[in-house]
């Protein structure tokens, strides 16, 4: 629910290779806070926090299987043998792909909606519609 609240100004990485199997890989975000964004949320009511949260859960495990299903045509694509079954998998990820854009847009309106941006919200969820 924050992704609505920080905006992620600067992020830097940093790489320590501790042997040939072992990379620690370390980030370090700075981010400004909306906090009239903090303050609406806040205000809220319960019920209302609630549907969001589920709301924002059940994208998540759409997104999660979206990824799942992507990687596993990756992997049927790179096993292919033949031509035909190439062109099958291709459009089945093509397919996939779509749906894992449309539930990124479906979440971004969510954020603008909870922002109260209405018409905003309408213009992001008519795009994950046409998706």
């Amino acid at each position: 629910m924050t992704s609505g609240n920080l905006k992620v100004v600067d992020v830097q990485y940093h790489r320590e290779n501790f042997d040939n199997n072992t990379t620690l890989i370390r980030a370090t975000v700075k981010a400004n806070i909306n906090s009239d964004d903090v303050l609406s949320w806040l205000q809220k009511s319960k019920s209302e926090i609630d549907e969001l949260v589920r709301q924002n859960e059940e994208l998540r495990r759409a997104i999660a299987e979206q990824d799942r299903q992507i990687a596993e045509l990756k992997q049927q694509l790179a096993n292919m043998t033949t031509q035909q079954n190439s062109e099958q998998i291709t459009k089945q990820f093509a397919a996939e792909d779509k749906i894992f854009l449309s539930n990124q847009k479906v979440s971004e309106g969510w954020q603008i909606y909870n922002r109260r941006d209405y018409v905003g919200a309408v213009k992001i969820f008519s795009e994950a519609v046409e998706l």
